[in-house]
């Protein structure tokens, strides 16, 4: 039994050093507690609801990048309205008819000069479309803010009036329709 006292006592010193050692000034720290220690921090409401605000944020911002990315995957194929004669239906921006002209073409060997309406139209983005020729019997609204409506209309007559065709006015749409 005398030869197990001295690293009986031994022990005892080591853990009475190992407990000096680990005192704070007013708590004595166990073995077990040094493995578990950590800093703890004054709960703040201000820190807390600040934490909450930024998670939230940084979770839209990410539905927010996503939506993106996706809507960038599949272009929006645009809606194609065809008239009765089969051709596409095509729109200005918002705008004026700026002139309406009566145009004369030349006489030929073959036939007489024709006579086409034309007019400018001037959208509030500033492009600008000639109509020339326009069909016959359309009417040309001025004055008013508007978006024309119109398709190509391929001459359906071997005649010489418009042999390649006239532009067909399909309606008008006033500014807030």
């Amino acid at each position: 039994m005398i030869r197990g006292l001295p690293q009986a006592v031994l022990l005892v010193f080591i853990g009475l050093i190992a407990l000096l050692v680990s005192c704070d000034d007013d708590k004595i720290v166990t073995r077990g507690d040094l493995k578990n220690r950590v800093v703890t921090m004054p709960d703040s409401t201000v820190a807390v609801k600040a934490a909450q605000d930024a998670q939230a944020a940084a979770a839209q911002a990410q539905d927010a990048l996503k939506k993106i990315e996706e809507a960038q995957k599949t272009p929006a194929a645009p809606t194609v309205i065809y008239t009765q004669d089969g051709t596409p239906q095509e729109r200005t921006g918002i705008g004026r008819v700026t002139d309406v002209t009566e145009k004369w073409e030349e006489q030929s060997g073959s036939y007489f000069g024709e006579a086409y309406e034309a007019f400018t139209f001037a959208e509030d983005s500033g492009f600008q479309k000639r109509f020339y020729p326009v069909c016959s019997d359309q009417v040309i609204q001025t004055g008013k803010p508007e978006v024309i409506m119109y398709h190509w209309k391929p001459n359906q007559n071997n005649s010489k009036h418009n042999s390649k065709g006239c532009f067909a006015i399909d309606g008008y749409l006033q500014k807030g329709q």
